[in-house]
């Protein structure tokens, strides 16, 4: 079997475990257990089976067994189980990521075991506490340092790749998550390895361990860790923890904490914010970078900091006078200005900086992607020591993820000049802390300033590094479709809270959802109305639309919802509706120019043209004039007979912004007045500002037919001057 069809399988038996279609779901692991791969499972397989058969019977001999429901739940669980490692056995040598080659590698060779390893990786940490006492030489720190962390790499595989371990060795995992014994680097890495291991298999002790870590745990960095993880397992196994009675109480038990739900909150912002990244990536790579590249067009080749020697550096810095004139000209500074604002919000505006410095040999290690970032490592010791302000800096420098920390002290260290220059910068006199901000901590800004930044190391881990994990940000982590979290979601001000973040961001599909939620619970708000029909119409859900918009109407009278109103009747189609509505609004606000002119155009679709004229003059007379308002007056005239003063407008126009459109009405007016040399070469020129698309004539002929034989040409005249203007070249 490959992989997908593996996958598909695995889909297919959980979505009827959840629908409860268990008569379907003991056919398909019937026959996916034949294959022999697992033949531990036959026996609990059977077991459920045979219980399942029992249930059934008594139901249908309308026995009344109180234990039902509890067996059931238990009969559900189990066959999840079930499904979990039969279907793990069924990818273990046909999958190739991370997980499953250590997983392969540890089952057919064998390895350390956890205890062993957490004992070499005390030793060790003791060894080197005493050797930095001892002010010993650094060659022997490095090397303990170096020993340290290949402990932290195996012990990071063990738990990741060790499928629900914790039931096994639940004792050493929460020893491990003891930061005064282990520190605070190590604990942080079990807690991320222990949330690589239950996104790919199911483990309720795992979310529970993660939840009381964030409760109990005395570093703000880990506790940040262990309530992400547990919240984007919460998401991705949301039927079985919506499921599970232990954690559903645990979080309940939390809920009342202002600290824990503001967390939670702040973190689903940051889930929210992360489905801009690639937006943000795309603007700054195709937006910034080739206006900066227009200002100095000698880095054109060299974009990547791999590929810049020191000479390029020092050209980068320095500035020309001439630019500012150039970036005021080019937007580039009011860009900067937008990454800056999403930046301060808290998004992932370095992602595309960064993406191409994840190439250094330090990188070849998963944990580098997720070490929290210290000075205290083997690749950078060396030379952060020697510029103790530069390591200050990077320490403090909490607007960076710790794996873009890395990534830069690797690059400063190895480009000598380049970190001469900004040490230089730096005055003899700065204080760091004041230059980053003593007061951090108020109002949870440490908190937050943390769960941002490892959100963002687990953003570059699945999208960018080789080890080909399951990339979790592909979805959107929507922790209201967790049941279990819905207390730190409920009260109303929360649920505004996240339709408008959704609004503004213009997610409205999720959007919706809030207002939706909100409605139910204030029926007579219209605001509430007016957006989730925004929502809808945004979605081009015009009838949707249309009532939301007309129970906000029903509320208050409004011009913006009569405005939206005839918007939506218009895109459903439903004209005469439409304007309707815009002569309701231009009742409330009869100086609007906005309304006056979509009036003009409902008549000009209904054919009403000297009507629409009318509207039309006036929007043309008060604004001023411009093309938009001379194309309907022109096509208007067109249809009316009035050639002169058509042909006046369109004049107009082309001494402005003349589109294919213009050229071919004009040609009608020349056909109809039997100017037919002109005729062509208008439609000559409609044909080349649609890239020599000739279909694009035959089409526009065929829909203005009946307004060219009303004008007077004849079938016979249509079909020649066609004929003539398909084949100019």
């Amino acid at each position: 079997m490959i992989v997908e069809e593996i996958i598909a399988d695995r889909t297919r038996i959980r979505k009827n475990i959840e629908e409860r279609r268990l008569f379907e779901v003991f056919k398909q692991l019937e026959e996916l257990l034949s294959f022999g791969t697992s033949p531990y499972l036959d026996p609990k397989f059977e077991a459920q089976k045979t219980t399942y058969s029992y249930m059934t019977q008594y139901m249908l001999q309308g026995v009344d067994d109180l234990q039902r429901d509890k067996l059931y739940a238990d009969l559900i669980e189990s066959l999840y189980e079930i499904v979990d490692n039969l279907f793990d056995d069924l990818l273990l040598y046909e999958v190739s990521d991370y997980i499953y080659d250590k997983r392969r590698y540890y089952k057919l060779k064998g390895g350390m075991s956890i205890r062993e390893c957490v004992e070499l990786l005390k030793e060790e940490q003791k060894k080197y506490k005493l050797l930095k006492e001892a002010e010993v030489e650094e060659e022997l720190l490095v090397a303990s340092l170096k020993n340290i962390e290949n402990f932290q790499e195996e012990l990071f595989a063990i738990i990741s790749s060790s499928f629900n371990l914790i039931a096994k060795e639940d004792k050493i995992i929460k020893q491990l998550l003891n930061v005064k014994e282990f520190g605070e680097v190590t604990t942080s890495l079990v807690v991320s390895a222990l949330t690589l291991s239950t996104i790919y298999f199911y483990s309720e002790e795992a979310i529970l361990t993660l939840y009381d870590t964030y409760a109990t745990s005395e570093s703000e960095e880990v506790k940040q860790r262990a309530l992400c993880g547990a919240l984007i397992l919460s998401y991705i196994h949301r039927t079985r923890v919506n499921a599970s009675e232990r954690i559903k109480k645990r979080i309940n038990l939390f809920s009342d904490d202002y600290r824990f739900c503001r967390d939670v909150q702040h973190q689903f912002f940051q889930f929210i914010r992360s489905m801009d990244t690639e937006k943000i990536s795309h603007i700054f790579t195709h937006e910034i970078m080739p206006e900066l590249i227009k200002l100095n067009p000698e880095l054109q080749s060299k974009i990547s900091f791999e590929d810049l020697s020191d000479e390029d550096l020092a050209l980068m810095l320095d500035r020309n006078p001439d630019w500012e004139k150039k970036i005021e000209k080019s937007g580039l500074v009011k860009k900067l200005q937008e990454l800056n604002e999403l930046q301060v919000e808290g998004s992932d505006v370095l992602m595309s900086t960064f993406s191409s410095l994840k190439g250094y040999p330090f990188f070849n290690k998963i944990t580098n992607w997720l070490r929290p970032y210290t000075s205290e490592n083997s690749e950078i010791y060396t030379s952060i020591k020697k510029e103790a302000k530069l390591g200050e800096l990077l320490k403090k420098s909490m607007f960076m993820c710790s794996s873009d920390r890395y990534s830069l002290a690797l690059t400063v260290t190895q480009m000598k000049e380049q970190r001469n220059k900004l040490i230089k910068d730096i005055p003899d006199d700065v204080d760091i802390n004041e230059m980053f901000g003593d007061n951090i901590d108020k109002a949870g800004g440490m908190s937050k300033s943390i769960s941002t930044l490892y959100i963002q190391d687990l953003y570059r881990l699945f999208t960018l590094s080789k080890y080909k994990l399951p990339n979790i940000f592909d979805q959107h982590i929507n922790l209201i479709e967790v049941e279990a979290l819905m207390p730190v979601f409920d009260e109303e001000n929360t649920l505004r809270l996240l339709g408008e973040f959704y609004l503004k961001k213009e997610y409205y599909y999720f959007a919706q959802k809030y207002f939706d939620i909100l409605i139910t619970r204030n029926s007579s708000d219209a605001i509430l109305y007016q957006k989730l029909g925004y929502c809808k119409q945004m979605l081009k859900d015009y009838e949707g639309a249309i009532e939301e918009y007309g129970k906000a109407d029903n509320i208050s009278e409004d011009f913006w919802t009569m405005h939206h109103l005839a918007l939506c009747y218009r895109a459903a189609g439903n004209i005469s509706k439409a304007l309707e509505h815009y002569q309701d609004a231009l009742r409330i606000k009869p100086d609007s120019l906005t309304i006056e002119f979509q009036i003009g155009y409902c008549l000009m679709m209904n054919r009403k043209y000297e009507e629409a004229l009318k509207h039309f003059y006036k929007v043309d007379f008060i604004s001023e004039g411009s093309p938009k308002t001379w194309r309907p007056i022109a096509w208007c005239s067109l249809v009316l007979g009035k050639l002169q003063q058509a042909e006046t407008f369109y004049d107009k126009i082309f001494s402005r912004s003349p589109k294919s459109a213009d050229y071919l009405n004009m040609g009608h007016i020349h056909l109809v007045q039997k100017r037919v040399k002109e005729a062509c070469e208008n439609y000559k020129k409609s044909i080349e500002l649609k890239d020599g698309d000739k279909s694009f004539f035959s089409e526009a002929i065929e829909r203005d037919y009946a307004t060219l034989i009303k004008l007077g040409v004849s079938e016979n005249d249509i079909a020649i001057i066609c004929d003539i203007v398909t084949q100019m070249k």
